[in-house]
């Protein structure tokens, strides 16, 4: 995947959800799969593991994975 550099400069300044999504929104960018891909290009893609009975190609689970990467993202767990 070619990324955007400015999508990724614009959230590393994002300092709450509300400001990522915005973020996200602004470049169009609405597929969970690509905002994770996102961000972890942000986080310096690190590897995630994922426990648990969801698939993931399941789209409910899918958006839980987004959701937990983003606050990883936000609190910098990751680090």
């Amino acid at each position: 995947m070619i990324h955007n550099p400015s999508l990724v400069s614009a959230l590393k300044r994002c300092q709450n959800k509300e400001q990522v999504e915005h973020t996200f929104a602004r470049f169009r960018k609405d597929d969970d799969v690509v905002k994770i891909k996102y961000l972890d290009i942000c986080r310096g893609n690190p590897q995630t593991f994922f426990a648990g009975p969801g698939k993931a190609d399941d789209e409910t689970e899918l958006h839980s994975r987004y959701l937990t990467i983003r606050s990883m993202f936000l609190t910098g767990s990751w680090r």
